[in-house]
């Protein structure tokens, strides 16, 4: 089967001239593939390859870190890096930063399968540096006000799907558990 279909999450068309399978320029992309009902997924970015998977307590077999996990370290990585750039332009030195994050669930009513919504987040950074712990007063809020990740947050952004059914196949590929 060829027929692609695409909708975004409120039941809306395509933007006029986005593209419907393509990248716009200054775009990023990810591809996940899942075998079966297993609940590991294998995911690749720019070549690099990550798993994910459910806990048990959300019907999975527990064989890697969840995908709000992996939305949860992916913040604290953008923090990390936010952090740093913002601290370099005020003229700050930075020997280390180190990022303990936490999330709360609100877990879904309807489907026991799912492991729940991410309602809050909280993070901790601890910063080493050299220079006078006053400097860093209005570090936070100045993150707040320019990480990628908390406009992400804050801010509705447009989703959409494409289901493209196609045939079953007996050969192997490149993916590989």
């Amino acid at each position: 089967m060829s027929d692609q279909l695409q909708t975004h999450v409120d039941g809306s068309a395509p933007a006029p001239g986005s593209p419907a399978g393509g990248r716009p320029e200054g775009a990023i992309s990810a591809r996940v593939h899942t075998v079966g009902c297993s609940g590991l997924r294998t995911l690749t970015i720019r070549g690099f390859r990550l798993s994910s998977g459910d806990g048990a307590d959300v019907a999975g077999f527990d064989l890697g870190p969840s995908p709000e996990e992996h939305l949860l370290a992916a913040v604290g990585s953008s923090l990390a890096q936010t952090i740093a750039h913002v601290a370099c332009a005020h003229g700050l030195s930075l020997d280390r930063i180190d990022l303990d994050l936490s999330a709360d669930l609100a877990r879904d009513q309807t489907t026991a399968q799912i492991a729940g919504q991410i309602v809050r987040i909280a993070a901790r950074a601890e910063l080493t540096s050299e220079d006078d712990p006053g400097q860093f007063a209005t570090l936070a809020n100045d993150v707040l006000d320019v990480s990628p990740f908390a406009a992400l947050i804050a801010a509705p952004i447009a989703l959409t799907i494409a289901v493209a059914p196609v045939e079953a196949s007996t050969s192997a590929d490149d993916w590989e558990i």
